[in-house]
């Protein structure tokens, strides 16, 4: 008898281990990497905006800020996704601002998003597009976004989509 209770114990705790059913998230740090015409710039997370569209889905605004003070060097950037959305090309818009805004998504854009759930999110990308300047390429681009409390409980509800 104390052998079934032993083994009905070890059951019991076992299976009542942490059912989290959570996204993965590889993610530990908010940072952007970008490699601009043979030029490394790193960013650093600056914000978010969740808006809610008319189709009832979410759009997520992603900033990040780089400055270098040696040359009083300010550039942003910003990624725009639904929420949700992971895989080939589903960043609606890239946008690098320096001394002129860049939209990389009205040219030649791809992004590969790994991860973008209530937790974090997680995205490589690279793209050219044609400038006043001449064609202007991004051959190398990451950027990982960590919330600081996951998006389902933000204030305007819990997101179904």
């Amino acid at each position: 008898m104390k052998k079934i209770l032993i083994v009905l114990a070890a059951l019991v705790l076992t299976s009542c281990g942490n059912d989290d059913d959570s996204p993965s998230c590889n993610v530990v740090d908010s940072v952007a990497n970008i490699t601009i015409d043979g030029n490394e710039i790193q960013f650093v997370k600056y914000g978010y905006g969740l808006h809610l569209l008319p189709s009832g889905r979410h759009e997520l605004d992603f900033f990040y800020n780089s400055v270098d003070d040696s040359a009083g060097y300010h550039s942003y950037l910003k990624i725009t996704i639904l929420f949700k959305d992971t895989g080939e090309n589903v960043i609606t818009q890239l946008i690098y601002n320096s001394d002129a805004v860049i939209i990389f998504s009205e040219g030649d854009f791809s992004s590969q998003v790994i991860s973008n759930n209530p937790y974090c999110f997680e995205a490589n990308f690279s793209g050219s597009i044609q400038t006043d300047e001449g064609l202007l390429t991004i051959s190398e681009g990451y950027a990982s976004f960590v919330y600081d409390e996951p998006l389902e409980d933000y204030s305007i509800g819990r997101l179904n989509n």
